[in-house]
């Protein structure tokens, strides 16, 4: 009886002791992945207001030691009011879920740390001193363990079945910088895409309205009195000309890295209407800011002369009606046959027309961008596999593009940038032709 005694005894402990290595094995594991984790983790009792236990990640975000993060209070490092912040998200924990938030903390110093939490309750099922068949040892043989070998009070809290809040913390206030700056830069390149295209349709209306009163003028006899409420008009597109570079200034600063121009920038300098608030109709005779310059320009463009017919036949290309209406006046005017086309698939196609008729095209001007078909830097590609000796002109306001600033690379003879005046396009007919 007694021999059997002994070795039921001997079972047991050897029982016991594996228990305890499975435990220490499992303890390690633990530790060592609280200890060398990258993340913060926090733990604090739910009904309490201080930290239990913190990694060296959590207390290094915080600017504090180990042991000085383990004597701090949560109301401490909580930059809002605990009670109102937190007690909905406790009791959402308790009921089981798994929470992710962000939270303000004060760090050691003072300054403020932007925080993402991962949150969850942790608890241990209660064990009864009683041994029984699943825990063979009792609290009291675990908790005496566990202050056996230095770990924090936490651990024999949740022997006893005390119940935690869990946090994992990560700072993301360099994240939150970099979405922020992302955000401003897509924001920034947008205005930049729609200064852009407002510049280019305000080229084309400037050109419209610009071509219209300059062919108003020289049809208008010199001693009418319309002369100089036209010249009036004609001055007064210094104002939107200012405002197109601007609004081009503005896209090109929207768009490159590193640049930036504030919307409200873009109306810098500009009077858009006269002291008073209002624009009245004395205020129409703007006074010129480059006297000199405008009125060498006015007497050129009334100094041109109608020549005789030179017989010539001009093809332009643009699918702004404005601007192809008054190119056409223009050349009209200057004694040139003009067709028009909307597009580069139509230009193409009058070409090759012109040129199996006998009659050809003496020169193109195709517009660089067309809102709904082929352009002109298309256009040239295809118009040059088909006539390698085109005398071809590329029109538009886009005075940075760099088929503009290189245009002869392109297989462009000339340039003319928008709002061009009759003057230059004569001039440049006449260089080429």
């Amino acid at each position: 009886m007694g021999k059997d005694m002994r070795k039921h005894h001997e079972k047991r402990e050897k029982f016991e002791q594996g228990g305890v290595d499975k435990i220490i094995r499992e303890l390690a594991l633990c530790w060592t992945i609280f200890e060398k984790a990258s993340e913060g983790i926090m733990c604090y009792p739910v009904n309490g207001d201080r930290v239990s236990m913190a990694n060296e990640a959590c207390a290094m975000t915080h600017g504090y030691s180990r042991e000085e993060m383990q004597k701090v209070r949560l109301h401490d490092l909580n930059v809002a009011d605990l009670p109102q912040l937190s007690s909905p998200r406790i009791r959402r924990l308790l009921a089981g879920e798994h929470l992710t938030f962000e939270v303000e903390h004060y760090h050691k110093d003072g300054h403020i740390l932007l925080l993402e939490v991962s949150s969850t309750v942790i608890s241990l099922p209660p064990m009864n001193e009683q041994e029984t068949p699943g825990h063979m040892l009792s609290v009291s043989a675990l908790t005496e363990f566990v202050a056996s070998i230095e770990v924090p009070e936490i651990i024999g809290d949740l022997l006893r079945g005390d119940k935690f809040i869990l946090e994992f913390q990560r700072d993301i206030a360099e994240r939150k910088k970099m979405a922020a700056a992302i955000l401003d830069a897509n924001v920034s390149e947008s205005l930049g895409v729609m200064a852009g295209s407002i510049a280019h349709q305000l080229n084309n209306l400037l050109q419209g309205v610009l071509g219209n009163i300059a062919m108003a003028r020289l049809y208008t006899p010199k001693t009418s009195q319309a002369l100089k409420f036209l010249k009036n008009a004609e001055n007064s597109h210094t104002m939107a000309l200012q405002l197109k570079k601007q609004l081009v200034a503005f896209a090109t600063a929207g768009s490159a890295v590193g640049e930036k121009m504030a919307a409200g920038e873009l109306f810098k300098g500009l009077d858009l209407f006269p002291p008073g608030g209002s624009p009245t109709e004395d205020a129409m005779d703007y006074p010129d800011p480059l006297p000199g310059k405008r009125e060498k320009e006015a007497a050129e463009n009334l100094a041109v002369q109608h020549p005789a017919p030179t017989g010539v036949r001009i093809l332009v290309m643009d699918d702004e009606p404005a601007v192809l209406a008054v190119a056409t006046e223009f050349l009209h005017y200057i004694g040139y046959r003009v067709d028009g086309v909307v597009n580069g698939h139509e230009a193409i196609q009058a070409y090759r027309r012109a040129a199996e008729s006998g009659d050809p095209y003496g020169a193109v001007i195709l517009d660089l961008f067309i809102a709904a078909g082929m352009g002109g830097k298309e256009a040239i590609e295809r118009l040059r596999e088909f006539d390698p000796q085109v005398k071809a002109i590329i029109s538009s306001g886009h005075a940075r593009d760099p088929l503009i600033t290189n245009y002869v690379a392109y297989g462009f003879a000339a340039r003319l940038l928008k709002p061009y005046r009759l003057r230059e396009l004569q001039e440049t007919l006449a260089g080429m032709l």
